[in-house]
């Protein structure tokens, strides 16, 4: 029940008004408490949650591997790089080829009209691949010593390692090796032939690698990582969690549904995984900040949202 006095007051308007105002501004200041306290208990989804997948990294076991690093460059395979040339003297009629074009086995790359009789050679490309050089132009006369085109396959490369006379007892030809390019997800391949003479400037001897990759092309320096031992890792993190040389660091842990930094203890590593020594379990779930993890967050309530309006008939 309002007493008399603020009954007459609530009558005049202008302490309606004031009333207004204040309650506004009571429930604006418990709406901020509520916030703040929400903010400080921190409670976040698992990313789990709903069906829709975590964009998180979850720990679990791997094999770390040891290696034996050398350097090596990347070529074409001998095999998928070729010269061609005419099969007799003639004149070039027409080119249908250039430098940098893509090519399949047994497409014309030029025809030749021979210099005795009337003859024509259609000279095609015997491999797939890119046409790396172009030595002929049309009304050009060529002989079979000439080279008039080279073609190579770039899916089908070889590298070149050169490993130190003192790593050599390590190394027999199919052992694992990862081909390392500054940043760049590493190839993995196995030795081929390794040279049983050394070099006498470098004191190292050659081994070949075969390999096929979209990432890696002729005229790149690489690092040959030789996979010489391996050790299996119950609890690990992929390596880009653990820089060189740290051996503890925050993250984001998320579980039960609430998400927050822990340390995490790290000890050996090699270019794929790092092991975690402690601060984990295998299972856990995984982010490189907070921030990491409200962005990851955000983007599944926005797939949540998407996935919601296209079953909205």
């Amino acid at each position: 029940m309002l007493s008399e006095s603020l009954k007459k007051k609530l009558k005049h308007p202008i302490s309606i008004a004031v009333c207004g105002i204040t309650l506004s501004a009571i429930c604006v200041i418990a709406i901020r408490i509520l916030f703040f306290n929400n903010q400080t208990k921190t409670p976040t989804e698992n990313l789990t949650d709903d069906g829709l997948g975590s964009k998180g990294t979850v720990a679990g076991p791997a094999t770390i591997e040891t290696y034996v690093k050398a350097p090596g460059s990347i070529d074409f395979h001998p095999k998928f790089a070729l010269r061609i040339h005419p099969s007799f003297p003639g004149v070039v009629l027409r080119t249908f080829k250039n430098i940098g074009d893509r090519v399949s086995a047994g497409e014309t790359l030029a025809t030749i009209e021979s210099n005795v009789g009337i003859q024509t050679l259609n000279v095609s490309s015997p491999i797939k691949g890119i046409v790396l050089a172009r030595n002929c132009g049309e009304g050009q006369s060529v002989v079979p010593e000439e080279d008039i085109f080279s073609v190579g396959d770039t899916s089908i490369l070889q590298t070149k390692i050169h490993i130190p006379a003192k790593d050599l007892k390590e190394i027999v030809p199919n052992q694992d090796v990862l081909l390392v390019n500054n940043n760049d997800i590493p190839v993995r391949a196995k030795i081929g032939f390794i040279s049983p003479i050394l070099d006498i400037e470098t004191r190292s001897a050659t081994a070949l690698v075969d390999f096929t990759t979209d990432t890696l092309i002729p005229g790149m320096f690489v690092t040959a990582a030789i996979v010489v031992s391996t050790k299996s890792v119950s609890v690990s993190l992929p390596a880009n969690f653990c820089d060189h040389g740290v051996k503890k660091r925050k993250l984001f842990k998320v579980a039960d549904r609430v998400g927050a930094e822990t340390e995490v203890l790290f000890g050996d590593r090699d270019y794929l995984h790092c092991e975690v020594l402690g601060g984990l379990q295998a299972g856990d779930e995984v982010f490189n900040t907070a921030s990491e993890f409200f962005l990851a967050k955000q983007d599944q309530s926005h797939a949540k949202e998407r996935s919601g309006d296209s079953h909205v008939d």
